[in-house]
């Protein structure tokens, strides 16, 4: 009366085109069988990351947006505001390049990486900008600014970037499934804050 079946990706494969076309095969059988049979799917991942990369592009927004109000609220400066707003976009972007010539496949967790490395690029940023900032304020020319207060904060910024990848990086080397679920999200994080 029933029959189960359970459809499984390739590693390589896109998760949300296998399941998008197993449904479409599906819908074309149901069509070439008169409509009489009826069917349920049980569990989908390609739903819950769909709805994971809906709502990462919400949170992005609106965290990319309150950072930027924040910023520009503490140093009531227009183009620090702006720096601050490429670099949450740039990141993801070069972040996402990278994990697709690698092979990478948008999944939970490989999101949930992203998420994270947002977190520090804008934490990163805050602190760049605010000692520009304060550099032009001083008196400083806009490029002395931005290069003695890049210089000013490099260590620290880059030292606790550098120390969130080696934090991270070390599950790219775990070995059996575990390995196989954590590399690419070790690995998309340290492409993304690096």
């Amino acid at each position: 009366r029933s029959i189960g079946i359970s459809i499984m990706k390739k590693a390589e494969a896109n998760t949300v085109s296998v399941a998008n076309s197993a449904m479409d095969e599906i819908s074309d059988i149901k069509a070439s069988l008169g409509g009489d049979i009826e069917v349920v799917t049980i569990f989908d991942q390609s739903e819950f990351i769909e709805s994971s990369i809906s709502e990462l592009l919400r949170e992005a927004l609106i965290g990319g947006g309150i950072a930027i109000i924040v910023v520009f609220l503490f140093l009531m400066a227009f183009r620090a505001s702006i720096v601050t707003a490429i670099s949450i976009p740039l990141s993801i972007l070069v972040g996402f390049l990278v994990m697709s010539s690698f092979g990478f496949t948008i999944n939970i967790l490989t999101l949930s990486a992203m998420a994270i490395a947002v977190g520090r690029v804008i934490d990163d940023s805050i602190v760049v900008l605010e000692v520009i900032v304060r550099n032009l304020r001083s008196g400083q020319r806009f490029p002395e600014a931005a290069l003695n207060g890049a210089r000013e904060v490099a260590t620290p910024v880059t030292s606790a970037t550098l120390a969130t990848v080696v934090i991270f990086l070390p599950l790219a080397f775990v070995g059996g499934i575990v390995g196989e679920m954590f590399v690419p999200f070790a690995l998309t994080i340290t492409f993304a804050l690096i």
